[in-house]
């Protein structure tokens, strides 16, 4: 039996945790390259791109163990690596004001 081949692309994001040092990688398709990577029939590749930052070292690490081919992940120092201030409620639900999101490097995005 041959194997999948899944490619996920390209959002590859941190939350990061307003008043905080917590930086939480993420992403849709870092979230699902992620869940994949623990089946043993499927090959997952990791295409997307990053900037040359604290963000882009957390989610470096956070997948170095994983079983995906991250040789598609493209670094791109002219941009910061896409992230999401995250805020947390005294109860501890998370909250983002309107200007929390910057993802220009995602907006400029050439695969």
């Amino acid at each position: 039996m041959s194997k999948i081949k899944l490619t996920a692309l390209p959002c590859i994001c941190a939350d990061v945790f307003y008043g905080s040092e917590i930086i939480r990688p993420g992403g849709e398709a870092l979230n699902f390259a992620a869940h994949a990577s623990h089946f043993k029939d499927i090959d997952v590749t990791l295409l997307g791109v990053v900037g040359k930052d604290k963000y882009a070292e957390a989610i470096m690490d956070s997948i170095s163990k994983l079983d995906i081919d991250k040789n598609h992940i493209r670094i791109d120092e002219r941009y910061q690596t896409a992230n999401n201030m995250t805020y947390l409620t005294e109860s501890g639900d998370r909250y983002y004001k309107d200007d929390s999101w910057n993802g220009e490097i995602l907006d400029n995005i050439v695969l």
